[in-house]
């Protein structure tokens, strides 16, 4: 079975690098799906920049990736700013291929998952987490099963909208293969785009070392859920070790919704990167806590390379802090930036 996965990413920047990164969450799927089936599956990611006007040209090149693959699944994730692009794509893929499965996933899908059906010839949505649905929906497929009803799904059929069980979150993080870099062109992800480092030139990697945040900010996601999920400090330090050796990262991006929650847990990965005793660049361009950050954890931060932390502050007013029930410290934020 071969397996072609799309991520989308729409910008409107032209004359500067738009910010574009290599999907994380597809290489999660990729890594599970090869894990499960091994070399019964091909998969490939692709990613396709999208920009206004352009839709001709986009096609073209889905249709290169196609005719030159010649995927019998294709899975594609995209944002809501990019749902113009996944109604196109989706539709030329099954011009294409009207046999070939489509899948939609990510933000959009999650969010908007009869929209996406009605919009578009996609077969199946994955909502949320998707490792273990993925797996599933694969299964189907072999199996020659029905994609109708499998946790963590939506698709339609001649009687109306059928959802699947909600799908449980994956409780142990670590069990879950590190993503599949191997698919990925590291090279095609530096220079030409922008990244949060401060070496813009480096091939770098992404880490997620954590899902689902408690917090109850309206204007964020729920793709992850409210809960917090963590990788063990083992473990990161281990994909850190394993991305320097195997494709000589030195850079580095932590991409939590929140890293800094269990300020135990995030001393013990800062002090087990530093112990590896390499020369290394960390940036935090989302995902830390600032009123909730402390100096000790600052200084193990620094010690283990960070270079960059964004702090989303959002609002100065208590007022509209309580409105949009982030309910931020305003006084320690303040204090843990002076001390950043």
């Amino acid at each position: 079975m071969k397996i072609l996965l799309m991520d989308i990413v729409r910008t409107s920047l032209d004359e500067v690098w738009p910010s574009v990164e290599h999907s994380l969450g597809l290489m999660y799927l990729a890594a599970t799906a090869r894990q499960r089936f091994g070399s019964t599956v091909e998969v490939r990611i692709w990613t396709q920049v999208s920009k206004p006007d352009s839709e001709a040209t986009e096609q073209e090149r889905v249709l290169e990736q196609l005719e030159e693959f010649v995927p019998d699944v294709v899975g594609i994730r995209a944002l809501s700013i990019g749902k113009d692009a996944l109604k196109s794509t989706a539709r030329t893929v099954k011009t294409w291929g009207p046999d070939c499965v489509l899948l939609a996933g990510g933000p959009h899908a999650t969010d908007a998952p009869e929209q996406v059906l009605d919009e578009t010839p996609v077969d199946c949505v994955a909502i949320g987490e998707g490792e273990e649905t993925f797996v599933d929906i694969l299964t189907a497929l072999k199996t020659g099963g029905s994609l109708g009803g499998i946790p963590g799904t939506v698709t339609r059929t001649e009687d109306g909208v059928v959802r699947g069980p909600l799908r449980t979150l994956i409780a142990e993080l670590d069990a879950i293969p590190r993503p599949d870099y191997s698919l990925i062109d590291l090279d095609a992800f530096n220079n030409r785009y922008l990244t949060f480092t401060s070496k813009i030139t480096q091939k770098h990697g992404n880490l997620l070392t954590t899902r689902g945040c408690p917090y109850r900010c309206m204007y964020c996601h729920n793709i992850l859920g409210k809960s917090f999920r963590f990788r063990s400090p083992d473990s990161v330090v281990g994909e850190v070790l394993w991305l320097h050796e195997t494709y000589g990262i030195t850079d580095f991006q932590i991409v939590d919704d929140i890293f800094n929650l269990d300020k135990v847990r995030a001393k013990a990965i800062c002090d087990g990167i530093a112990g590896l005793g390499l020369d290394l660049t960390f940036s935090f361009p989302n995902g830390v806590r600032g009123d909730v950050m402390d100096e000790e954890l600052l200084d193990k931060m620094a010690r283990m390379g960070t270079k960059f932390i964004s702090y989303a502050i959002e609002t100065a007013s208590p007022r509209l802090q309580r409105l949009i029930r982030k309910n931020l410290r305003l006084e320690r934020i303040a204090r843990a930036i002076e001390y950043t």
